[in-house]
């Protein structure tokens, strides 16, 4: 459901896994291309929801300031956290660390609104320590 053959690395917050120095990957010229324009168009975002009630599956829309700016492609109950968890692409350019920590975010479900919390990096383990262990 995250990252189709429509989405890239530089999009999905994934360039970190291609050596792009190598040059001899399928997609190189597409990244290399969309690498040069800056940030993307738009960015896969992780959300978290501030009441620990509702659940997220997936294709919620992401309101960002009362306006729909794309679609959980994800979502369940996270236990380590507390609360329902998701991602989806937030079609907005430049979007930026700076941009969401100012932003006000909910997530639709059933047509209500929750507020959610925005991050680009994940809930649990953020800097990937467990992995590295």
């Amino acid at each position: 459901h995250d990252i189709g053959s429509h989405d890239n690395l530089l999009e999905a917050g994934l360039n970190f896994v291609a050596d792009m120095t190598s040059g001899d990957f399928i997609g190189y010229q597409a990244l290399m291309t969309q690498r040069s324009k800056g940030v993307p168009e738009r960015r896969l975002v992780q959300f978290r929801l501030e009441n620990p009630d509702p659940l997220l599956y997936h294709n919620e829309p992401i309101v960002m300031n009362g306006e729909i700016v794309g679609y959980l492609t994800s979502g369940a109950f996270a236990h380590a956290v507390g609360s329902s968890i998701g991602m989806g692409y937030v079609n907005v350019p430049l979007l930026s660390n700076e941009i969401i920590s100012t932003a006000e975010f909910e997530i639709e479900i059933a047509l209500e609104r929750f507020s959610a919390q925005a991050s680009l990096r994940g809930w649990y383990d953020p800097k990937g320590l467990k992995m590295r262990q």
